[in-house]
């Protein structure tokens, strides 16, 4: 795509000029100030370029069905600061404003009790689970059979300890077939 400024300015366009190209397009506006900025605690974040880029990616992924009509599974990496909980905050945020995607369900597994707490409160902190106080219980599997007991209940978010699953799958055959989870 050849950019306006040759013409205008007389020059080849710059990375800046394509950047800015491509960020300042109205759809891509509209699509940031609809689906990539969050409010955490009261302070406004808008998405990384990473969190951006990896949450178009997962919804593609999301969205395609396998033959069999399975999804394939997938993995985000990320360091340690560099926004895993508000990446989730925002995926949860696209996933839930997606026409294609009819009541969705996360259930976030950690392997950490440290990390599911820090989830849970961006997760309350951003408006997406109600907080109570100055603890969040809301969507945290305390155990394997409460595991169990949200996702059978079909709660629109569960945040879980890897270690629940081992619990939760020894006491059921079979947990959830929606296709949405």
């Amino acid at each position: 795509e050849t950019l306006m400024v040759r013409e205008e300015y007389g020059r080849p366009a710059t990375g800046q000029d394509r950047l800015l190209h491509s960020l300042c397009r109205p759809e891509r506006f509209m699509e940031i100030f609809r689906k990539f900025i969050v409010f955490d605690a009261g302070k406004k974040k808008i998405a990384r370029y990473q969190q951006y880029f990896a949450i178009h990616k997962i919804l593609r992924r999301v969205l395609h069905l396998g033959p069999s009509g399975n999804r394939d599974g997938g993995v985000v990496w990320h360091t340690q600061g560099s926004g895993k909980s508000l990446t989730m905050v925002m995926l949860a945020k696209c996933l839930a404003l997606h026409p294609a995607i009819q009541n969705p369900r996360l259930v976030l597994v950690t392997d950490r009790v440290d990390l599911d707490k820090q989830i849970r409160d961006t997760f309350a902190d951003c408006g997406l689970i109600p907080k109570v106080g100055r603890r969040t219980s809301e969507g945290r599997a305390t155990n394997g059979r409460d595991l169990k007991r949200r996702l059978e209940r079909k709660d629109a978010i569960v945040t879980a300890v890897i270690d629940k699953f081992e619990n939760a799958l020894k006491d059921a055959d079979h947990l959830d077939d929606d296709p949405n989870v």
